[in-house]
């Protein structure tokens, strides 16, 4: 749904932002995989189905991923979008699903009793769920990136954030350039998430402060 959503949706900050909690929420398919619940697929190609859909739910954001439009990535050290995405996760279950579930009888999503192939079966499974599920969310989320841009032949991004050699002119104009970016209104508009930009500024400043420290201190030897 998430996906047929981003595909309708024009270029805008709510894009960029439903586009990453997306990815950090691909916890779901994969246990799906793992962990396949099969015994209620009796109809014909249910099997198959289930398989190809959980597959593609993984595969088709590496086809929307471009660090230069809105469907672009937060940097490898910036793990505010996986705490936020882990915590819509843990409301949703149990503020909505639970009481839900609660009131029809109806098992959403595992909340009233453990699936039948849950490798932690018994009273406790869903403390146990709330445990390796943050683990997989922080961690799946930031591999599944680093996979997708491998996939796109792209350098991985922002490994050098303090590194003295970024040129701030660069970096910015970097930032900037993109295909959907114009002027409309008086504003500039860019399918680059804005805190990003101001994120990349604050490491240039801290660059310059060091480089400018270390110039110094190389004048005082002279």
């Amino acid at each position: 749904m998430l996906q047929i959503l981003l595909l309708a949706s024009s270029s805008s900050w709510l894009t960029t932002f439903i586009f990453r909690i997306h990815l950090h929420m691909m916890n779901g398919p994969l246990l799906a995989l793992t962990f396949p619940i099969l015994n209620t697929r009796s109809l014909p190609f249910e099997h198959v189905t289930y398989f190809v859909q959980h597959i593609l739910i993984i595969l088709i954001p590496a086809s929307f991923l471009n660090q230069s439009s809105e469907f672009s990535v937060e940097p490898i050290d910036d793990f505010s979008w996986v705490i936020f995405s882990l915590s819509i996760q843990v409301l949703y279950h149990f503020l909505v699903l639970q009481p839900i579930a609660l009131m029809t009888g109806i098992n959403l999503n595992n909340i009233l009793c453990p699936a039948i192939s849950d490798p932690f079966p018994g009273p406790n499974y869903r403390l146990w769920a709330v445990f390796h599920q943050s683990v997989i969310i922080l961690v799946l989320g930031k591999i599944l990136t680093l996979f997708l841009l491998r996939l796109n032949t792209r350098k991985v991004p922002w490994l050098c954030l303090n590194s003295n050699k970024h040129d701030q002119k660069s970096v910015i104009e970097r930032v900037l350039e993109s295909s959907s970016s114009n002027i409309s209104g008086g504003k500039i508009t860019s399918s680059w998430y804005w805190p990003d930009l101001f994120r990349y500024h604050t490491y240039l400043e801290a660059d310059i402060k060091n480089n400018g420290a270390v110039s110094l201190s190389d004048n005082k030897d002279y």
